[in-house]
């Protein structure tokens, strides 16, 4: 009997750890992929995945991935920009990126829809297992994005239609 209830248990462990969490949970696991220190982004965060699919969704791929992400809100961004993404040095299998959004003056949908279309970014990464520093991800983007003015940022269309349906999903 001792046997029969140890391999249940085991048996009911492994498939916890493989059922995906769902991206309000993932937001809050201490393991969580998409990270944050500042509580309104948190909060703006919490909103979108419980108010739009294609947030959520956003969410639970990177969490699915090997990359962790890093959002925060900036003042200071240069003019023009209203977020950017960053790969962060690292020396293990684990991929950083930070994202830096300019919140000032938005409401709470442009908001969350901003940190979408920054997400959606975040996405194109993870999908590319190849990127791992500042070349491999200018390679990316020379492929998958347009180059913006000035040469110095890039833009998919992909972050353009994630931006747009979350703020469509999030008008009701």
């Amino acid at each position: 009997m001792l046997s029969f209830v140890t391999i249940a248990l085991c048996g009911t462990l492994n498939v916890a750890r493989v059922a995906p969490l769902s991206a309000a949970a993932a937001l809050e696991a201490p393991d969580r992929h998409v990270r944050t220190l500042d509580r309104r982004v948190h909060w703006l965060m919490a909103q979108g995945v419980s108010h739009s699919r294609t947030f959520a969704s956003l969410v639970t791929e990177i969490t699915s991935s090997d990359v962790i992400v890093y959002v925060q809100e900036a003042r200071d961004l240069p003019t023009g920009l209203s977020g950017r993404l960053f790969l962060l040095p690292t020396s293990n299998d684990q991929r950083y990126l930070r994202i830096q959004v300019r919140l000032d003056g938005l409401s709470p949908r442009d908001a969350i829809a901003l940190m979408a279309h920054e997400l959606q970014h975040a996405v194109e990464v993870a999908r590319a297992p190849d990127v791992r520093d500042a070349a491999t991800m200018a390679r990316l983007y020379e492929r998958i994005g347009d180059r913006g003015l000035g040469g110095h940022w890039y833009e998919t269309q992909a972050a353009r239609r994630a931006g747009r349906q979350v703020l469509s999903e999030l008008r009701g």
